[in-house]
């Protein structure tokens, strides 16, 4: 019960956080407001298709496709950073191996992320980073893969 509890002010705070101001923001909430039976469409992993997933340029290529929102997980280095990757391990979708919780901030910001086979120039985000590239401009919904709810909560 306290999880869900957690969960629920993490989100409400995340849409109070990313709508709180701005002509992009007033168009997320009058969208949000005037959907009626439509469904929503949520871009998963940041909308990945011609991008890294969950990686900044695919925030802003969810945007550019009007898609209202993206989908990002939640991870913490071992030193307690909040990181976006779906993957518990780096071996998928970056130049690194093993697992994103046995290592520093410092070493996950050495490996680069995939683009299919193709690695890029884009470094894994943090979750201040995805948020602030995030901010009016489209709603987040946070999968909460291995985090601290209250880390996140205190950052939001």
């Amino acid at each position: 019960m306290k999880s869900n509890t957690y969960r629920i002010l993490l989100f409400c705070s995340v849409l109070l956080l990313l709508c709180s101001s701005g002509v992009q923001a007033q168009n997320l909430r009058t969208k949000l407001a005037n959907r009626g039976n439509k469904v929503m469409i949520c871009a998963h992993r940041s909308y990945w298709t011609n991008n890294p997933e969950n990686s900044l340029s695919s925030v802003n290529a969810a945007i550019n496709a009007g898609i209202p929102m993206i989908e990002i997980d939640i991870r913490t280095t071992c030193d307690g950073v909040l990181m976006v990757l779906h993957d518990d391990r780096l071996d998928r979708t970056t130049n690194g191996q093993g697992s994103i919780k046995k290592k520093t901030y410092d070493e996950v910001r050495t490996y680069r992320l995939y683009n299919g086979g193709t690695l890029t120039n884009e470094k894994v985000p943090t979750l201040d980073e995805m948020l602030d590239a995030a901010k009016g401009r489209v709603f987040v919904n946070l999968d909460i893969k291995d985090a601290d709810e209250m880390d996140i909560y205190n950052l939001v």
